[in-house]
């Protein structure tokens, strides 16, 4: 398993160690964008662990009552997953804009 730290945003391997030390004394680093909407949320995280694939990032949607809603998706590089939070984000807002069927 590896693991990373983030440097100007940009990955960083580490040892175990260092990784635990670094996101004790960063709390902060995981969250790379959070958007509240009226109905649930939109949460993108640095995972600090390699994921298959070496994915780092991943954003998921929570209580948004969309089909989207615990998807997961995976990105390598932060400017990745800062697009993928968007894209999700006009995902889930055009359902909850589209005209309601019946």
């Amino acid at each position: 398993m590896k693991f990373y730290t983030l440097k100007k945003g940009k990955p960083v391997e580490a040892t175990l160690e260092f990784f635990v030390s670094w996101a004790s004394a960063h709390p902060e680093f995981r969250a790379v964008d959070l958007t509240k909407l009226k109905k649930g949320r939109v949460s993108t995280i640095f995972l600090g662990i390699a994921r298959p694939g070496g994915c780092l990032f991943e954003t998921m949607c929570f209580g948004t009552g969309t089909p989207h809603d615990n998807t997961c998706l995976r990105y390598k590089t932060l400017g990745q997953a800062k697009k993928g939070h968007w894209k999700v984000v006009d995902m889930v807002q055009a359902i909850h804009q589209a005209p309601q069927k019946g």
